[in-house]
């Protein structure tokens, strides 16, 4: 049987409630939908509304019964996302079945010292897309990362991720019979971007799955906007390296990036998809130490090409 694996405080999963304070949980039962059996080593994993994407990690396990009751986490709203390691196709849960956008999944309340019952999850037979990652001219992409979320930059790909081939071709073969949209990340000058070209996973384009059968869907990158300007260390104080990351406003989801390339380094260039609305965080290390906080806490309209100036002030 699957034990429960932690999540990456990167993936943004659900902030599991520290020391002793009255945290809530959510008692959970998966099922065949076929059949209505249930299924073991299922993994939940709870979600808060626009924190972005999945985390990695497997998050709580149903027993033989199909059953579990997750950890305590702070008081709020939650989704689901259900997987299993095989067999079935990945989801994320809705009241009467699953669904491939996480605005149709339904919301738990959680209440902080009760455990709230979440509708039963139904799993589904998995089915697969397939296709080629191109270029804005319609050359293949090498090597580029094709997902159903957006993982923290820098830690690698996470949860059902595939890698395009030497081709540009790609298959991803564990979601649910659902219509799902598409993150690809190819590094270089091309922004991370959902299908159809876009910041926004809300906005992307969604491709249909269907139980037991392949679907075919090329994935056309758009070259995007730049965002650029200069950075101010406040106080002027020295640090070793920085990075900005775009968020989108709506999702959650971490959308672009921008490293120091040595430690004066105090200028920009970030690649990103439009139009959307992001805020900007910053990280820097200095002296050994991490610090990390907003940039921009109110959202910045970016468009779908051109260049925009953003000043931002970190540390």
């Amino acid at each position: 049987m699957l034990a429960a694996t932690a999540l990456s405080a990167v993936g943004l999963g659900a902030p599991v409630q520290a020391g002793t304070a009255p945290g809530g949980r959510v008692a959970v039962t998966v099922v065949n939908r076929a059949t209505g059996n249930p299924v073991a080593d299922a993994c939940v994993v709870l979600v808060q509304p626009g924190q972005g994407g999945l985390p990695d990690g497997c998050g709580d396990v149903t027993d033989q019964q199909g059953r579990v009751t997750t950890g305590r986490v702070q008081a709020g709203t939650y989704q689901m996302f259900v997987f299993t390691p095989t067999g079935y196709g990945y989801q994320w849960a809705g009241a009467n079945g699953g669904t491939g956008d996480q605005r149709d999944a339904a919301r738990i309340q959680v209440r902080a010292g009760q455990t709230s019952q979440a509708a039963t999850v139904r799993l589904d037979r998995p089915g697969a897309i397939t296709g080629v990652v191109r270029d804005p001219a319609g050359a293949p992409v090498p090597a580029a990362d094709v997902s159903i979320t957006a993982w923290g930059f820098g830690v690698g790909p996470s949860l059902g991720a595939v890698t395009a081939d030497d081709q540009g071709r790609y298959r991803l073969d564990v979601l649910g019979p659902y219509s799902w949209p598409l993150s690809v990340t190819s590094g270089g000058v091309l922004p991370r971007q959902w299908s159809g070209g876009v910041g926004n996973r809300f906005q992307a384009d969604r491709v249909r799955v269907r139980a037991g059968q392949d679907t075919t869907h090329d994935l056309t990158l758009a070259r995007g906007g730049l965002l650029r300007g200069g950075v101010t260390v406040r106080g002027g104080a020295a640090v070793d390296s920085w990075r900005l990351t775009a968020v989108n406003a709506v999702t959650g989801d971490q959308i672009g990036v921008a490293d120091s390339g040595t430690a004066e380094d105090r200028s920009y260039a970030m690649p990103l998809a439009g139009p959307q609305s992001i805020k900007v965080r910053w990280s820097v290390q200095a002296g050994g130490e991490s610090r990390s906080g907003w940039a921009r806490t109110a959202p910045v309209r970016v468009a779908g090409s051109g260049t925009r100036t953003l000043d931002v002030t970190i540390g």
